[in-house]
């Protein structure tokens, strides 16, 4: 990471991929009552990297990368699914992404605090405006200063999310279309036509009214 010194940012998973369920920083109070293959409990790899780079005097901000979902009950290990249920139906809640809000957002965020420039929540068009805002309420506890964005689509137009502060520029999966398509291309320009979109990918002069753009 150091030597990618034309690098203006860095980017590192908080969780698994697009997958999420697996964690790269320690999480004690799951890992005991969830799963402790989830949670890391012998090494805390997102904390080693961000030791490393405060020691080396890399000052650029770290964006986390966090499948909106937190858990997700397909790819949980056997009985990890219940016994996440089970531990926050013990806690009060009735509903999976409050939880996720709660337990796992907020855990890291205020456990990493202002090291974390920012945050990255893929796939939150899945879950209801009320969790978005409650994932972004959680996401700044730590550093009230984060950068968010929820991607919201894929190709352009690129649209922003109404909370967003940078409109995710998500090319159309290479697994399903050619990097080469129209669409891709109609991001970039979409990308050069701002900086500042609007939630319809239309530039505005005024950043309040928009989201910086980016792919």
């Amino acid at each position: 990471l150091v030597q990618l010194d034309t690098a203006g940012s860095i980017s590192l998973n908080l969780s698994h991929g697009a997958i999420a369920t697996y964690f790269t920083s320690s999480h004690p109070d799951l890992a005991a009552a969830v799963d402790s293959n989830m949670f890391p409990t012998e090494r805390d790899l997102l904390t080693e990297v961000l030791d490393e780079l405060a020691l080396r005097g890399d000052e650029r901000p770290v964006f986390l990368y966090q499948a909106a979902h937190g858990i997700k009950e397909g790819n949980c290990p056997p009985g990890a699914w219940a016994n996440w249920t089970n531990h926050i139906a013990s806690l009060g809640y009735t509903e999976h992404h409050d939880a996720v809000a709660d337990l796992i957002i907020s855990y890291y965020s205020l456990k990493h605090g202002d090291r974390i420039g920012g945050w990255w929540f893929d796939g939150a068009n899945n879950i209801s405006a009320a969790n978005q805002q409650r994932y972004y309420d959680a996401a700044r506890l730590g550093n009230p200063h984060a950068i968010l964005a929820m991607p919201v689509a894929s190709g352009a137009p690129l649209k922003s999310h109404p909370m967003d502060d940078y409109a995710a520029g998500h090319p159309f999966s290479v697994k399903a279309n050619e990097p080469w398509q129209p669409a891709n291309l109609l991001m970039i320009e979409n990308i050069e036509a701002g900086p500042w979109l609007d939630q319809n990918g239309d530039p505005v002069d005024d950043p309040n009214q928009g989201a910086l753009a980016h792919a």
